[in-house]
């Protein structure tokens, strides 16, 4: 199966010499390119598996509606620490690659992260690391860290309350402080926070997605 690639570049030089790139090899279908600027409507994504984009490109095109779209890769053309980690944690991005990537490793991050696995260049994680220490974070206490794992793996709060031995009610307590300190409203805001949270600590942790 052909994994179908959309990609959205703020130079159209860039653009040219990946799709080239990517043309000579059969595995791989260019699905199309993205103007920059311009947003990218819902529909326009179903065409792809995977969106290849600088950070200039995936903000102003797709924006936070990344995370209803295919999976994004990320190629960094020297956007700044505070970009990539906002790139991971906010924007939906499943692969990092710098820009002194091979094509080799570009066409290793594509074909892992059109398989649902995350990709983040080793030479990456060091900034990151420290880009994510910096980031001032809200602070759970360890049982509402156990309660937001449970909840993203789509737990009720009597199974929660279940799995945990105390009552339904104080899962509600803890819920209602967990989304004042996370600042979000709905159930699906939480999973989405609580799945994003794990694929960052398993990818800077090297259990996937390594180079």
């Amino acid at each position: 199966m052909r994994i179908r690639v959309m990609l959205a570049f703020s130079s159209r030089v860039l653009s040219e010499a990946v799709k080239r790139l990517l043309e000579d090899d059969e595995s791989v279908e260019v699905a199309g390119a993205a103007n920059s600027g311009r947003r990218i409507r819902r529909e326009e994504l179903s065409a792809a598996d995977v969106v290849l984009a600088d950070y200039r490109s995936l903000e102003a095109s797709f924006g936070r509606e990344s995370a209803k779209g295919p999976a994004f890769i990320l190629l960094d053309t020297d956007c700044g620490r505070e970009n990539l980690v906002k790139a991971v944690t906010e924007l939906n991005v499943s692969g990092l690659l710098l820009q002194n990537a091979t094509p080799g490793m570009l066409k290793k991050a594509l074909r892992s992260v059109a398989r649902g696995e995350s990709w983040i260049d080793s030479s990456a994680v060091k900034d990151l690391l420290t880009g994510l220490h910096a980031v001032k974070k809200p602070v759970l206490s360890g049982r509402e860290d156990e309660i937001v794992s449970l909840a993203g793996t789509g737990l009720r709060n009597r199974e929660i309350a279940e799995r945990l031995l105390i009552s339904e009610l104080t899962v509600k307590t803890h819920l209602n402080r967990i989304f004042r300190k996370l600042d979000i409203r709905t159930r699906s805001e939480l999973i989405k926070y609580s799945i994003k949270r794990a694929v960052v600590n398993s990818t800077l942790s090297g259990k996937k997605g390594r180079a």
